[in-house]
């Protein structure tokens, strides 16, 4: 079937034209890499942009990651945490103190192989399930309305399957809400220098890891 692949180059995200709030959204990914790590991330109530000083938007991530290092703070999948000025209150306390919460179970499966993944996102509150069983949850999150994304991070991942239905709202205040696009277009492929003109041939500019 039909599939969305990220290259995990550049480093960024791919999001939906129009907000959510309220929904239950599923879908399959898989992760190429079989050995090394391999990062990816579902981003929920997010900005149309990204955030100063980063290639991702404020809001919630569901983590996509394989064969991470035992690191006692993160796991390889199903952490749910705020990034970048969001903020979240996780269903069970955080090691580090943290706003991020770490699955009950390991559930995932290795690279080459699909996983399933439920988020339901209602009022504030995220939970998900991992292959059929709920293993992490945040509540009290702000935004709790805003973009959805794919995140794009130096992985090859795989996607299919993403249906999304929407649940009634339940009338976040506008400092609830996530920033809307104004129109914004990206002139860096985060890549190479496409598209651009130098003005000056003395000067020499070039393209490295997302950054001029």
């Amino acid at each position: 079937g039909d599939e969305i692949i990220t290259t995990g180059k550049p480093t960024g995200f791919l999001r939906t034209e129009k907000q959510y709030e309220n929904f239950v959204l599923e879908f399959d990914w898989m992760h190429v890499e079989k050995e090394k790590m391999a990062n990816s991330g579902l981003f929920v109530w997010g900005d149309p942009l990204p955030g100063v000083g980063t290639p991702y938007t404020r809001g919630i991530e569901v983590q996509v990651l394989i064969n991470y290092p035992d690191v006692g703070w993160a796991t390889n999948h199903g952490d749910i945490f705020s990034i970048h000025g969001a903020k979240c209150k996780p269903d069970r306390p955080h090691p580090k103190g943290y706003e991020r919460c770490l699955p009950s179970e390991n559930r995932v499966k290795g690279g080459g192989e699909w996983n399933h993944y439920k988020v339901t996102a209602n009022d504030g509150v995220i939970k998900l399930e991992v292959n059929g069983k709920e293993v992490s949850g945040v509540s009290k999150c702000n935004p709790r309305k805003g973009y959805l994304a794919l995140e794009s991070e130096d992985a090859e991942c795989h996607f299919k399957n993403i249906k999304t239905k929407e649940l009634p709202s339940t009338n976040p205040k506008p400092e609830e809400c996530a920033k809307v696009a104004e129109g914004h277009v990206s002139v860096f492929t985060g890549l190479d220098l496409k598209g651009w003109k130098i003005e000056d041939d003395k000067t020499t500019w070039g393209a490295s890891g997302g950054i001029l």
